[in-house]
């Protein structure tokens, strides 16, 4: 899969450029709610990104950064409830997901209750 035709080698490096950058995702950085701030950051990202045959806008660097910690958190939210659940949770395939590990560091886990791990209160007669 190709977002805006970044390789997997634009896409590594999108990760170090964002993880340079702890305004875009940390939540207890002072200038993390200074939205100019952020969009410098984004534009930054996109300078270092951009080259000869790939130019990318800040808009297109937000939009692959958005799409991949959207998949991290999903793939980190199904290892969550198999913890809970008590099993052992799946390996993640996606190459990724480690480089990613920074963006949960500084967050608190969310307390969330999952219905499927409770018994039903529905009687079926």
């Amino acid at each position: 899969m190709s977002m805006f035709g970044m390789t997997d080698a634009k896409k590594t490096l999108l990760i170090q450029e964002i993880y340079q950058r702890p305004l875009i995702w940390k939540p207890s950085d002072p200038r993390y709610t200074d939205v100019p701030a952020r969009w410098v950051a984004f534009e930054e990202v996109a300078r270092a990104l951009s080259d000869e045959g790939n130019i990318f806008s800040s808009d297109m660097v937000k939009m692959a950064w958005k799409n991949m910690t959207d998949y991290y958190n999903h793939i980190r939210r199904r290892n969550d409830r198999a913890i809970a659940a008590g099993l052992n949770p799946p390996g993640a395939k996606w190459h990724f997901y480690n480089m990613l590990h920074f963006i949960r560091q500084e967050k608190t886990p969310a307390k969330r209750k999952y219905n499927w791990l409770e018994p039903s209160k529905v009687c079926i007669r």
